[in-house]
């Protein structure tokens, strides 16, 4: 995979509770990725919607990334729009080596009034 790609777009709301507040998406990548690339979820927070998609990295059994690495993306009236974990350059240095990952996109238990993220499109871009 290389270039920007949407993997889906228009994904249902997460939801608090269980087996609803995760969705799982793999994708291979067939050569390290480049500086910069990136994968995440893409959305839009309001009054409502306050709970973001947050995106964390595993391959295998194994967690590449936590949500924590994740970096905010926001429109120009500054409201949050995205959350992404970098794939290139990675928090540690270096980059996402070639092989297949699982993107786990999460509803997170906080802000604990918020029992829904908004609609959301996954996007993974691989320079």
């Amino acid at each position: 995979m290389t270039g920007r790609t949407v993997v889906a777009v228009n994904c249902p709301p997460l939801t608090s509770g269980a087996g609803y507040a995760h969705r799982y998406f793999s994708f291979t990548l067939t050569r390290p990725a480049r500086v910069p690339s990136y994968a995440g979820a893409s959305f839009a927070l309001d009054a409502s919607r306050r709970s973001a998609v947050n995106p964390s990295l595993s391959r295998g059994p194994y967690t590449v990334m936590h949500t924590g690495a994740g970096l905010w993306t926001y429109n120009r009236s500054g409201v949050a729009n995205g959350r992404y974990l970098p794939l290139g350059p990675l928090p540690g240095g270096g980059v996402l080596a070639a092989g297949t990952y699982r993107l786990d996109l999460q509803k997170l238990d906080s802000p604990l009034r918020s029992l829904s993220t908004p609609w959301f499109d996954v996007v993974v871009a691989v320079s």
